[in-house]
C-alpha cells in the first residue's frame, strides 16, 4: 500500500521508507554504547575508589567484617545506581523449575522441585538477565543426612560509599 503526503506536509521528505532504527550508523551504534558505558562507571566513582583502596597491597581490609561491609556497599551500589540485581546469593538452595535454565548453567539432570545449590547467582538490569548464574544440583544424601545446606541470605545493606568513606555534601 503505497501512501502519498502532500507536497506541503510537514513530514513531506521525512520519511522515504527505507530508513529505520536499524539503518543507524555502526559509529553512532558504537558511540552510544560507549557514553552508557561511561555513564555507569561515573556512576561508580567513589565505590571503584573504595575498591581500588581495598585491594592495594598493605592496605587491605583489617577484619573480615570490614571486607564484608565494603561488599555490601558495592552490592548497594550496583543495586541502586546501576540497576544491576543479583537473583539470589551464592549458596542459596531453590528448587528446580524448568524456567531457571534460561537464567542458570546447571550442572546435573534435574527433575521439577529438585534441590539446586547457587554456585554464581545471575544478575539481572531491568529485569533481563545479563550474567547468567551457575547452579548445581544438591546431592539427596547431603539433603537426607539432615546437615543444614541453607545459608543465611545478605543483610539488606544501607551504606554507600560516600557514607563508608566519610564523604559528605559538605566537604
Amino acid at each position: 500500500m503505497g501512501y502519498q503526503l502532500p507536497a506541503d506536509s510537514l513530514f513531506a521528505n521525512t520519511w522515504n521508507g527505507a530508513e529505520s532504527v536499524a539503518d543507524v550508523p555502526e559509529s553512532v551504534k558504537a558511540q552510544i554504547r560507549e557514553e552508557a558505558l561511561l555513564t555507569a562507571f561515573n556512576r561508580l566513582e567513589t565505590s571503584l575508589r573504595l575498591l581500588l583502596y581495598a585491594t592495594t597491597p598493605g592496605k587491605e581490609p583489617p577484619t573480615p567484617e570490614h571486607l564484608h561491609q565494603i561488599l555490601n556497599v558495592w552490592r548497594f551500589e550496583l543495586e541502586h545506581r546501576v540497576n544491576l540485581v543479583p537473583d539470589t546469593y551464592c549458596g542459596a538452595v531453590q528448587h528446580y523449575e524448568p524456567a531457571m535454565e534460561n537464567a542458570y548453567t546447571i550442572d546435573g539432570r534435574c527433575e521439577p522441585g529438585d534441590r539446586l545449590r547457587i554456585r554464581v547467582p545471575c544478575w539481572r538490569m531491568f529485569e533481563k538477565i545479563v550474567i547468567r548464574g551457575e547452579a548445581e544440583l544438591l546431592d539427596q544424601n547431603l539433603i537426607d543426612s539432615g546437615q543444614p545446606v541453607e545459608l543465611q541470605g545478605w543483610s539488606n545493606p544501607s551504606p554507600t560509599a560516600e557514607n563508608f568513606l566519610g564523604i559528605t555534601d559538605e566537604s
